[in-house]
């Protein structure tokens, strides 16, 4: 197989001609099965000069690898020698959306090597990248950690001590919200191997977070959202860890559900939270006098009016602030009835 005629195969998957489009297909499914497509989709990946066929190129090479066995069935000058690529293009290639796809990649490999230590020279990239002092490879760094946070969580638990370190550093970026964002989403994907040895620091970067998230919701609205999953997952895995800081976590949702001038989305993220937060630690929050000024935002939120219809009120009202309001509300009313 040449590599211009992989390329081609891919190129062709993006012309608007069904013909053509179905005709490469069914080249590309021929071509799947033959183990020399792992060189030619490595050379497509760092020499190709289209991006969107690169980014393709990404996504194929994750699909063929993501099973252990096929990983383990490639012989070791194959997979040294794509550990290499990928490393190398991550430094050279400039499209973000082609950099993500490769350290996607890299987060695969990650899952099937590190719990065997076979990659130490991913480990020694990261570390020299997150701690670089040029931003954009922070950036890079971070966004590989994170990802290979998500793959491969357990393999990095014996890292977990030093790694939280580096997050106290990373979460104090002045120069790159990415690093920063990159940061939360490493640290939620680690919070199930937290262990009771890593609980206090955890703690210690909760405040932080908060500070990262206010700031970001005035711009960034949906990465917002997604950073507050660290919560979600904090109240799911290890709840201990948010309990030293339940009244600033408390007061921040209601900061944001309050506030007319945010979406639904991350209003409803955060009366989401406080409603989950309320049936799990119903205790702590009466004991710290949370109460009150729980059901203070929550009346003016209630009494607020919808733009629902009435035919989409059923549909949307899980996506309306209104609605959480009202599981909150009911729950205290419940509680004081016991």
């Amino acid at each position: 197989m040449a590599s211009s005629s992989l390329g081609d195969i891919l190129s062709n998957l993006l012309v608007p001609d069904n013909k053509i489009i179905q005709q490469a297909t069914s080249e590309l499914r021929q071509v799947f099965q033959n183990p020399a497509i792992i060189p030619e989709l490595c050379g497509v990946i760092s020499s190709h000069q289209n991006e969107q066929i690169r980014q393709y190129a990404t996504v194929i090479l994750r699909r063929k690898i993501t099973k252990k066995r096929q990983w383990l069935k490639m012989s070791a000058d194959v997979t040294c020698s794509m550990k290499q690529m990928l490393l190398q293009s991550l430094f050279q290639e400039q499209n973000k959306t082609v950099q993500k796809g490769i350290a996607q990649v890299m987060g695969v490999i990650a899952k099937h090597e590190l719990p065997q230590n076979n990659w130490p020279d991913l480990l020694k990239v990261l570390n020299d990248l997150t701690s670089s002092k040029a931003a954009h490879e922070r950036e890079i760094g971070m966004c590989v950690l994170s990802i290979v946070a998500s793959a491969a969580a357990k393999a990095l638990q014996p890292h977990l001590g030093s790694l939280l370190t580096l997050f106290e550093i990373t979460l104090h970026d002045s120069e790159s919200k990415l690093v920063q964002f990159y940061t939360v989403q490493a640290m939620t994907s680690l919070v199930d191997y937290a262990g009771s040895d890593n609980v206090k620091h955890y703690q210690r970067l909760v405040p932080q977070v908060l500070d990262f998230i206010r700031g970001l919701s005035a711009n960034d609205e949906d990465s917002a959202c997604e950073a507050m999953e660290l919560f979600d997952e904090l109240l799911q895995s290890d709840v201990s860890i948010l309990v030293p800081h339940l009244t600033y976590v408390v007061q921040f949702c209601l900061e944001l559900a309050s506030n007319n001038l945010l979406g639904d989305s991350i209003r409803v993220k955060a009366m989401s939270f406080i409603s989950s937060l309320t049936r799990l630690k119903r205790k702590a929050i009466v004991k710290q006098k949370l109460v009150l000024p729980i059901l203070e935002i929550l009346f003016p939120i209630l009494c607020s009016p919808t733009d629902s219809d009435e035919e989409d009120e059923f549909e949307e009202q899980s996506n309306n602030p209104n609605y959480y309001a009202a599981q909150v509300k009911l729950y205290f009313l419940h509680v004081r009835k016991r």
